[in-house]
């Protein structure tokens, strides 16, 4: 075998790393494995965040709070629709955008 390959390229390029489609689906990189589970974990906290501060809501009998909480909630939803389409905007947009992005609110 080593004496083909000093007479022709036996190599096969396996082609570019697959970050969407079928290939992606179904064996993504480690990096994109890691990314996609931070991503997870901070949906299901933000999750578990409006689900106590709805419980918490609930209980509260003072409409000066519950405005205040909802006007709060109101400017939270607003930056994200904001930042995300900032981000959607920027093609090359890498995590390391969107962490600094963050850093600024």
């Amino acid at each position: 075998r080593r004496d083909q390959w000093c007479l022709r390229d036996e190599y096969c390029n396996p082609g570019p790393i697959q970050y969407s489609g079928q290939v992606a689906a179904s064996s993504p990189p480690l990096c994109v494995r890691a990314v996609q589970e931070r991503r997870r974990d901070l949906v299901a906290q933000i999750a578990s965040l409006l689900s106590k501060i709805q419980d918490n809501a609930s209980l509260c009998n003072s409409d000066a709070v519950l405005q205040t909480v909802q006007i709060q909630l109101d400017s939270s939803l607003r930056c994200l629709q904001a930042l995300s389409a900032e981000i959607a905007g920027n093609t090359s947009a890498s995590s390391s955008t969107d962490e600094s992005l963050l850093k600024d609110l």
